[in-house]
């Protein structure tokens, strides 16, 4: 007979889930800035919004490397006036891969 499933695998999945719906909004986010050099103050609250949950989510999953990446596109995104660009698709493409491209690197 063998081991249940951990307690834990769910809630990993559960927080594997979350942040790939809040990546989803930080990677539209950046596509559409891209695209049209424009971001009004609702899709910068979604955005930021995004980007706190993402911080809380890798906080509890224990991914440092996420983490400081996530806080790096909060504070690209506080900045007054609109933020770079390319440099907001840099950052989510870099969390990105962080967290989904490499299974090594999600712990």
């Amino acid at each position: 007979m063998s081991d249940p499933t951990p307690p834990d695998t769910f809630a990993g999945a559960h927080l594997i889930a979350e942040a790939h719906e809040e990546l989803r909004v930080l990677q539209e986010t950046a596509a559409d800035l891209e695209s049209s050099r424009t971001l009004d103050a609702e899709d910068r609250a979604t955005a930021l919004h995004a980007a706190h949950k993402l911080v809380r989510l890798l906080d509890q999953g224990g991914m440092a490397t996420g983490l400081q990446h996530a806080q790096d596109i909060i504070s690209t995104l506080d900045q007054p006036g609109l933020p770079q660009p390319e440099r907001l698709q840099q950052q989510v493409d870099l969390l990105s891969h962080l967290l989904f491209s490499d299974p090594a690197k999600k712990t």
